[in-house]
């Protein structure tokens, strides 16, 4: 079985890299690149899906899209959840515009009925929701994450700049 092979990255730190062996192995940046492949890349817009009938939920679906690109976090496979939350935004302003409707002392059954979907449907997006950071907890775990990753990448600075130290400024 043997040790475990070095990451090319650490023996370009320590100065042992060999190019002529490494050349057919992928460093972890190739490897990085290539799994990004399955998110989409920026400015790219999305189709709303023709299930999709109201003109606010598809000015929605543009603005949550758009949003989603940007911060790098969307890829296909997102897309039918994505078409779930908008049906369900859709279904949820159907609902309040028929319970604003109703009188409360004139047929109080319809009005819980309304009132137990509206609160059943409304549940079912917000549960949908955190997870593509609409909900003020999910913007905020975002930035929470951003904060973590910064934090890292100087502690990696920190770590070569100490290896570099160590190793006396070899290359």
């Amino acid at each position: 079985m043997g040790r475990p092979r070095l990451p090319t990255e650490l023996k370009a730190l320590k100065g042992t890299l060999n190019t002529t062996r490494e050349k057919n192995k992928p460093s972890a940046d190739t490897a990085l690149v290539k799994k990004s492949t399955a998110i989409f890349p920026e400015e790219t817009k999305i189709a709303c899906p023709k299930t999709i009938k109201s003109k606010y939920v598809k000015a929605y679906w543009k603005k949550l899209t758009a949003m989603l690109v940007s911060i790098r976090v969307l890829s296909p496979a997102d897309i039918p959840q994505l078409e779930q939350l908008c049906l369900i935004l859709e279904k949820l302003r159907e609902i309040q515009k028929f319970y604003s409707d109703l009188d409360p002392l004139a047929d109080f059954e319809t009005f819980t009925n309304a009132q137990k979907v509206y609160i059943a449907l409304s549940n079912k997006f917000d549960q949908l929701g955190s997870k593509y950071y609409i909900s003020p907890a999910a913007r905020t775990k975002l930035t929470l994450d951003e904060l973590n990753v910064i934090k890292t990448g100087q502690e990696i600075q920190k770590n070569e700049s100490a290896i570099g130290a160590l190793l006396g400024g070899r290359k």
